[in-house]
């Protein structure tokens, strides 16, 4: 009876499997395809040993499939700045602030090697007796020409300003349904502060419609906020604060992800954070903005990923 059962079960098992095999080997890594191998065997194991029904063991790999299915197939841009230039294949371009490529990596602000020190230090006294008797002189010729003396204009301090955001633009065409991934890491700058984003829409105009992934600190801490921008200004469709700071140097995974509905999820490190819903259209996604407005962000890998069944 069991030689039966095995030898009908395995036309119908062989075809799903290799179809489901071949599917995951394209889409996931190694250590991934081989956990979906190893599920079948005891999918198969266990239809042939209990003689389980074509409709059981339909039951079973239907399972399988959910589980190892990779509804983000499609890779639409992957660029992890291994041969050190952003500004081609594919080609960045800088939009404001300050941005570096590095091997394995793009930074902002630049890292820099700092200027030597001069041979030799001026002397304060001799710097202090020169500006005295530039003075001096100036005294003693308006004396001669029978005019008050005046003092010196006083230089007036300009108050500070907020600094400009490094912004850094790649054009990429996106569909709909996607997956954004950015590796990173993030360390606070002087004034202990946190402050990054990325974007992904319209890619013309003052104020272009995208959805922007925005990490900011809060109380010691990291928040996540999601938003929609546009002409009309920015609309938040949700945030969340997380357990601690992702400005502490440790390599870190950002991810947001747009279903065919309108659900939006925002994964850190894997790990879902937020959830939201866009019921409006969504914008044109045609290019991606890094940004920096605080910290010291370096970038190892920027990933966009579509449905299997969409090309852009």
């Amino acid at each position: 009876m069991a030689t039966t059962v095995r030898r009908n079960l395995r036309p119908l098992i062989l075809l799903p499997l290799l179809a489901v095999v071949a599917t995951a080997g394209a889409a996931q890594a190694q250590d991934r395809t081989q956990a979906l191998v190893g599920d079948l065997r005891r999918a198969i194991a266990e239809a042939e040993r209990h003689g389980q029904s074509r409709e059981d063991l339909i039951i079973v790999l239907q399972g399988l499939v959910a589980r190892y299915d990779e509804p983000f197939a499609h890779v639409v841009l992957r660029d992890s700045f291994q041969d050190g230039d952003f500004r081609r294949d594919p080609t960045w371009r800088v939009l404001s602030g300050g941005w570096q490529a590095v091997a394995g990596a793009v930074v902002s602000p630049p890292v820099s090697p700092e200027p030597p020190p001069p041979a030799t230090m001026p002397d304060e006294a001799q710097l202090l007796q020169e500006k005295l008797t530039a003075v001096t002189r100036m005294v003693e010729r308006m004396r001669q020409d029978g005019q008050p003396p005046t003092p010196p204009p006083v230089a007036q301090a300009t108050p500070p300003t907020a600094a400009e955001a490094a912004r850094l633009a790649v054009p990429v065409a996106v569909p709909p349904v996607f997956r954004l991934t950015l590796a990173f890491t993030l360390r606070e700058g002087d004034d202990r502060q946190h402050a990054i984003a990325v974007s992904l829409g319209e890619g013309q105009g003052a104020r272009p419609a995208a959805y922007r992934l925005a990490v900011e600190r809060q109380a010691g801490r990291s928040r996540v906020v999601l938003e929609r921008t546009g002409g009309l200004g920015a609309g938040s469709l949700g945030a969340a604060t997380l357990p601690a700071a992702l400005a502490d140097g440790a390599l870190h995974r950002l991810t947001l992800e747009r279903g065919a509905d309108g659900a939006l999820r925002v994964l850190v490190d894997d790990r879902p954070v937020l959830e939201a819903r866009d019921g409006r259209r969504p914008p044109a996604l045609q290019q991606l903005v890094l940004e920096r407005q605080a910290g010291r962000l370096a970038v190892s890998q920027v990933e966009v990923r579509a449905g299997a069944a969409v090309t852009p």
